[in-house]
This record gives C-alpha cells, structure tokens and sequence, in this order.
C-alpha cells in the first residue's frame, strides 16, 4: 500500500518507463498527482470532513468557502441539534415557499448549495445557532514526496492511472494511454455511486 506522494510519484516514473525524471521532472508529477487526486474526489466525495458553521440571526445565506471551511467544496450533509435537515434544490424550496428568502422561523429545516460557492440554511433563525456541516474536502496538496496520502489503496491506483495516461499523452505515447485510461473509467464508475455518510469516517475541524 502506497503511504506517501513520493510512492505514488516514483510508481507512476516506473510506468511511463522514466524512473530518472529525464522527461517529467519529479515537481511536475507530483503537481499532477495532486491536481488528480483534487479531481476524483470532487467526483467521488470520498474525503469527508466536517465543521462547525456559526449562524447569524436573519441570515439564510452563507459562502462556503469562508463560511464552512476554506478546504470545503460539496456540502454532504447539515445537521442541526443532532438531526439532519432536509436536502432541497432551489427549485423545491421555491415550490415549498416561494418567500423562502424572507422566511424566519424558530428552528433550520432544509438546506439548498448553491453552485460550489453558496449555502442557504432554511428558515433563518432570528437569533444566532450553528449547525454541523459535512462536506467533501479539497485534498491536501501533494506538493513533496514526504506528504501523508488521504486516500485509499484503491483510490490511488485511480489516481495512478489517470496520472499516467495523462503523462503518455504528454509523452505523445496514444496507443499505450489507453489502458490506464480504460482502468480508471472502470475504477471510477464502481468509486463514485454514492456515499452512504453512515459508514464513512469524517474529519472533524
């Protein structure tokens, strides 16, 4: 089992048959690993964690990314007062309430995201609360060989494969692209049907 970006780095040379780096420097796999590894979990929302988020009294609006957590992308779930509020689109809460801006009530009842940029808690509250927020985390960036990997085996090999397929790209090497890119389709479509957030170990802030 690969245990740091280094381990992935070096596996990744020995594929692309340029275990010198003569063709791709070290700094620049590593930056495509991570670059990857950023990418799959946006897809598979795989690395949970999860944060505190301080609300304001007459407030449903809030910005994830300085809200939530700076490392915060899709929100999983919201939980207030250890119960999970209701997962809506925006196009259901206009159905439910089409004054759903306006709205203020004595407790949280559903949550809308709003592109990767905005979380709306519904109703406001008209004093301060919080709630518990569970998200998929930006990776942490594999920018030396010595950093801790966050996923698992199974997940780097994807990670692996799709790092080299992309390096024999570069490399101008078609034919051979194709199988790490056939095993990655494969790997992910099994990796990405969904979380079950009763079974997965989240990060806490």
């Amino acid at each position: 089992m690969a245990e740091t970006a280094g381990t992935l780095r070096a596996a990744v040379q020995r594929r692309v048959r340029d275990i010198n780096a003569t063709y791709h420097a070290n700094a620049f796999v590593l930056d495509m690993l991570s670059r990857v590894q950023r990418l799959i979990n946006v897809g598979s929302q795989t690395i949970l964690a999860s944060s505190t988020l301080t609300t304001a009294a007459n407030q449903l609006i809030y910005t994830i990314n300085s809200d939530v957590n700076a490392a915060a992308i899709d929100v999983m779930r919201v939980t207030s007062n250890n119960e999970d509020l209701a997962k809506l689109t925006l196009s259901e809460l206009n159905q439910i309430d089409r004054q759903w801006f306006r709205k203020v009530g004595t407790r949280f009842e559903a949550w809308v995201q709003l592109g990767r940029t905005l979380l709306v808690l519904y109703p406001s509250m008209s004093v301060a609360d919080s709630v518990s927020v569970t998200y998929s985390k930006l990776t942490t960036d594999l920018g030396a060989d010595g950093t801790a990997l966050e996923f698992s085996e199974e997940a780097n090999l994807m990670v692996m494969n799709l790092t080299e397929a992309i390096l024999l790209l570069r490399q101008r090497d078609m034919s051979r692209a194709i199988t790490p890119i056939n095993q990655f389709v494969e790997q992910f479509k099994l990796d990405s049907k969904g979380t079950d957030l009763r079974h997965v170990e989240i990060e806490n802030d």
